[in-house]
């Protein structure tokens, strides 16, 4: 990247006085461009070595004239009236980005390689796009996400600028912008802003997730007062460690861990004046420990132990008929290889035995083009199932996931009629959606010992599961969403306080 210098700037503001006559609206829209004309000669074009082959110096030669070429394009464009990008408005950012590796996007825009526009060819087009965004959630239209974030990940390879208009007036599933949040930081600056609630809005700045998600969101004070939040935590970018001593330091997945108890002791106090008992806790600690270490050492086996996530969550407060409602969300996202692809790693019994069931089920979702991934997916939710084989032949580790449900069937226990709670494991072309009652039946029958999930009323291996609990994702989603949203029941959290 080029420095700015002082004859640069000296240059630039004698330029100023070319455009001295030109009409006030035009002299300001030219100025803009000289100085975006200036980013593209510097990041298009080459320095003339002194010295060298003459090939080297007809091909720096050859690049500063295109840049020359491309810079003097945006100036004309001005002079003659035409918007650059969107309502005029791009980032020079964006005038001098490139593409940016990403699995996420990657698996949402297939060819995304061949698809992607260099900037320069998006200036001769100019086109733009507008998003519309609604039923945002994994927890209840898996694939109306999945189409939204394809639709921004295609704007994001073809447009000069984009608009996103969020539509839904409540936030449904924090999953959904988490994800959102990780695409953004392997994306090209071209959206400009666009639409979206109080209340969503009020949510993302609770979390802190505007600098992730490259938002400035309205501050909305009353709105803000009704959320509690677990702000938006992430590990630093697969494979950047450098510590030598990377597996003694301090974790931060275990101050997460510690966080996120103190945000459920705080939802649990405003709820009912209670908090996590001891046990409970420690269920939280071990959930995330584990978790989010698994997430680590398991979800790019090409950075071996050096994974990356993000994980956030909140409270809010609704009146429903003269009564106060808790609503919880919590999510966590772990970018990477799909489960259905990382399981199969297992040790060699367990493969056999969950290729057993894969084929003893296969047929049962026909109209399912990547029924064995869900199998697998729903296999590996078992404990002591792990690609650790290491972990399997200490009879240790492959318990992350019925953490999670425990804790989810736990929080999301309630009494009344009506209360919706969902969790959504999100990976590969797989969606399973775990409803409470689901969850809390698998933990009454382990009772203790060994737990299994196997997503039937009858939590038998035998039978396949229901077939609302499979959903199949349109895209590939090249890592591992676990979202959640259930209530807080006052009344079913007295009863079992001392349960």
């Amino acid at each position: 990247m080029g420095f700015w210098h002082i004859e640069d700037l000296e240059d630039f503001w004698a330029l100023r006085e070319l455009d001295k006559d030109l009409p006030d609206d035009q002299r300001g829209r030219v100025g803009e461009a000289r100085k975006e004309a200036f980013h593209v000669r510097r990041r298009l074009g080459a320095n003339i070595p002194r010295g060298g082959a003459r090939s080297e110096k007809q091909t720096a030669l050859a690049k500063k004239r295109y840049a020359n070429k491309s810079a003097r394009r945006v100036i004309v464009s001005a002079k003659r009236g035409r918007p650059i990008g969107y309502d005029g408005d791009v980032s020079k950012r964006a005038l001098v980005a490139q593409k940016k590796e990403s699995l996420l996007l990657d698996g949402l825009l297939p060819n995304r390689g061949k698809r992607w526009q260099p900037m320069r060819r998006r200036l001769r087009s100019r086109s733009t796009a507008e998003i519309d965004v609604e039923k945002f959630s994994f927890l209840t239209h898996p694939n109306y996400v999945v189409q939204a974030l394809s639709e921004i990940a295609e704007a994001e390879s073809a447009h000069m600028a984009a608009r996103i208009n969020f539509h839904d007036e409540d936030c449904l599933d924090i999953g959904a912008w988490l994800v959102l949040a990780a695409m953004r930081s392997e994306m090209v600056p071209i959206f400009t802003g666009g639409a979206m609630s109080n209340v969503v809005a009020s949510v993302i700045a609770a979390l802190q997730m505007e600098q992730a998600l490259r938002m400035r969101v309205p501050q909305i004070d009353e709105e803000t007062q009704n959320v509690w939040s677990f702000p938006l935590r992430a590990r630093r970018a697969a494979g950047t460690s450098t510590s030598a001593t990377q597996f003694l330091d301090t974790q931060d997945y275990e101050e997460v861990a510690t966080e996120l108890c103190e945000a459920i002791d705080v939802w649990l106090d405003a709820c009912v004046e209670q908090q996590l008992t001891l046990q409970g806790r420690r269920s939280v600690m071990r959930l995330v420990t584990e978790t989010l270490d698994n997430a680590e050492r398991h979800a790019r086996p090409d950075f071996e132990n050096d994974g990356d996530w993000l994980m956030t969550g909140f409270m809010s407060t609704a009146e429903d008929d003269s009564e106060v409602r808790f609503k919880c969300q919590l999510a966590l996202l772990s970018v990477g290889t799909p489960i259905s692809k990382t399981v199969i790693n297992c040790d060699d019994a367990t493969r056999a035995m969950m290729e057993q069931y894969v084929a003893a089920h296969l047929q049962s979702g026909p109209r399912l083009r990547h029924m064995d991934d869900h199998l697998r997916t729903i296999y590996a939710l078992q404990d002591m199932v792990s690609r650790d084989r290491v972990a399997t032949e200490g009879q240790r580790g492959g318990t992350g996931f019925s953490d999670i449900i425990k804790m989810f069937a736990d929080l999301a226990g309630h009494d009344r009629d009506g209360i919706f709670a969902r969790m959504a494991i999100i990976s590969g072309r797989t969606c399973l959606h775990l409803d409470q009652n689901l969850c809390e039946s698998a933990v009454d029958k382990c009772n203790g010992g060994k737990f299994n999930i196997w997503l039937n009323s009858a939590q038998s291996s035998d039978i396949p599961p229901h077939e609302s609990a499979v959903q199949e994702l349109d895209r590939d989603f090249n890592g591992t969403l676990i979202t959640m949203a259930f209530e807080l029941d006052p009344e079913y959290l007295e009863r079992t306080a001392d349960g």
